[in-house]
């Protein structure tokens, strides 16, 4: 039993009806749109990605918003965006040393999309001399933040004790668990309620100063449950 062609024709059924689901939507009249219905996402997919199979591929509009992820089984991936007509996206291919980044696609209703291999630019380490790092936050249903760290290969780092409280004292500094990056720095993230409402954080590391990204302030009303990042920090390298 041929098994491996079997899984190639299910693919293709599958990306098959994907397509046809999208263009019985895009027949619809637009107009619904307005009226609360949503419109149909933008499908995106890729084959013949054996080499990079447990990889990362990650969609991040150019303006940096993080706007999906999935991870390549069988040398296959398939993602789809929500609709934002005319939105300029790219992926990233994160593997467990390197990181490859694609030319820019067009994000638009209703459309299925191949991406290929060659789409991507050719890999780039993801040690860099001094760590660069991003605080990343969200806000939970109980009205708690959660905190984490995001390194410059793009994976997520989730300290034990992460929870910023929705009644803290305000201007009061509280630190997360201590976080290892694998440069062999040490630190902790720290975040503090301010009186106009806002959360202020930084990343705090041993022996160091506070760190305070240019971009570190959490709004007072952002969406629920959606990521969001600060400016990069460079960190020292640990001796």
């Amino acid at each position: 039993m041929n098994v491996p062609g079997r899984r190639r024709r299910d693919w293709a059924a599958a990306i098959a009806a994907s397509a046809l689901l999208l263009f019985a939507a895009t027949l619809a009249d637009p107009a619904k749109a307005q009226d609360g219905i949503p419109l149909p996402p933008h499908w995106f997919w890729g084959t013949d990605f054996d080499a990079f199979e447990g990889a990362e591929v990650r969609a991040v509009a150019v303006d940096g918003a993080e706007l999906g992820s999935v991870t390549i089984e069988d040398g296959r991936w398939l993602l789809y965006l929500a609709s934002d007509d005319g939105r300029m996206i790219r992926f990233y291919l994160l593997s467990n040393d390197s990181i490859r980044l694609s030319r820019q696609f067009e994000l638009r209703y209703g459309e299925l999309t191949r991406v290929r291999l060659s789409d991507f630019s050719s890999a780039q380490t993801t040690a860099p001399v001094a760590p660069s790092i991003q605080i990343i936050a969200r806000l939970l249903e109980d009205g708690r933040i959660e905190f984490g760290l995001r390194d410059a290969a793009g994976r997520e780092i989730l300290p034990e004790r992460r929870l910023f409280p929705a009644n803290a004292i305000p201007e009061r500094w509280l630190h997360s668990s201590v976080v290892e990056l694998d440069s062999g720095v040490r630190g902790r993230i720290i975040a503090r309620r301010l009186d106009n409402g806002r959360t202020e954080f930084g990343f705090r590391v041993s022996g160091f100063d506070d760190f305070l990204p240019q971009r570190r302030y959490f709004p007072i009303d952002p969406d629920q449950g959606r990521w969001l990042r600060s400016s990069p920090i460079e960190i020292p390298a640990a001796d």
